[in-house]
């Protein structure tokens, strides 16, 4: 892989398998002889792994899914039940927690941010510690499974992909906002991203789980919601639609860049604890994806 395309994995795959392999360990109570676990820890251990021996070539992207794999692998490190897992998974977690924590202190100290107003946003977000809670996995809330329309083809992926709003100024200038207010101590929804969570403009792909992440660093942070916005209201909303987009991708066989945004997809709406993303077909289909290599790359 040469080094343009290795940069263009860590932007688009930073977040990318990590975290649906961690949610199978987290949802130990019906997942603990999952068919392949030790081939999951495996390929996140090495694909951590990787990263951390190149912190020179890290985006802001790549950190972020480092933070999300060391907070993730403490939680299942922290859980009541692990004891059951096999001594070597436990070795592996512990190795991956290790690799991880160095990689994303390594990989900070270093850093060349072009515009210094992300310094604040940067920092605040990848604190480990701020994205280790309960997850109260659930089946069902979102309906059922939605059935991808006819005649998709591979011409409809832009639409799916980038319908609506926030583009990604407007959405990281509103992850910007929240940082500033935590060191303010004075962290809210400003009236401008209360509108753009609620705009009404059929939002699809990226724009829409821009939105999603948005509502999820407001939360981690401890930020004041607006008056017009309900959080516990807007997540299975957005999720919701969310699987009608990854279904549809799917559809289209995840042409051009889908293959990032179905992992942001998963990623995200995984976290909420919904088992629609957070599943065996979704966990195989994306380790699936590496090259002879190992690498995965954006482009399929």
């Amino acid at each position: 892989m040469d080094r343009a395309k290795f940069r263009n994995f860590l932007q688009n795959f930073g977040i990318v398998l990590f975290l649906v392999i961690i949610f199978i360990l987290q949802y130990v109570n019906a997942a603990l002889t999952t068919v392949g676990l030790g081939t999951r820890l495996k390929t996140l251990h090495d694909t951590v792994e990787y990263m951390a021996k190149r912190p020179e070539q890290m985006n802001v992207d790549a950190i972020f899914g480092i933070t999300l794999v060391e907070a993730n692998t403490m939680a299942c490190l922290e859980h009541p039940k692990l004891n059951v897992l096999d001594k070597q998974y436990r070795r592996i977690l512990k190795n991956i927690l290790r690799i991880s924590r160095d990689a994303r202190i390594n990989t900070m100290s270093i850093i060349n941010l072009k515009n210094e107003q992300y310094h604040p946003l940067i920092r605040i977000m990848n604190q480990p510690k701020i994205w280790i809670r309960p997850i109260h996995w659930r089946l069902g809330l979102l309906g059922k499974i939605p059935v991808a329309g006819e005649g998709l083809t591979s011409f409809c992926t832009k639409r799916i992909m980038y319908q609506g709003t926030p583009q990604e100024n407007d959405s990281d200038n509103c992850l910007i906002n929240l940082s500033l207010g935590v060191l303010q101590r004075n962290c809210k929804v400003s009236n401008d991203c209360a509108e753009m969570l609620l705009r009404d403009d059929n939002p699809r792909g990226y724009p829409l789980t821009h939105r999603l992440l948005y509502i999820q660093l407001a939360r981690a942070l401890g930020c004041q919601e607006h008056l017009r916005t309900n959080f516990t209201q807007l997540i299975p909303l957005y999720c919701k639609r969310i699987l009608q987009d990854l279904v549809e991708l799917e559809a289209t066989r995840f042409p051009e860049m889908a293959r990032d945004l179905a992992t942001e997809q998963i990623l995200l709406c995984g976290m909420e604890g919904f088992l629609e993303f957070a599943n065996d077909h979704y966990t195989s289909l994306i380790l699936s994806w590496p090259n002879y290599a190992g690498c995965f790359s954006a482009f399929g």
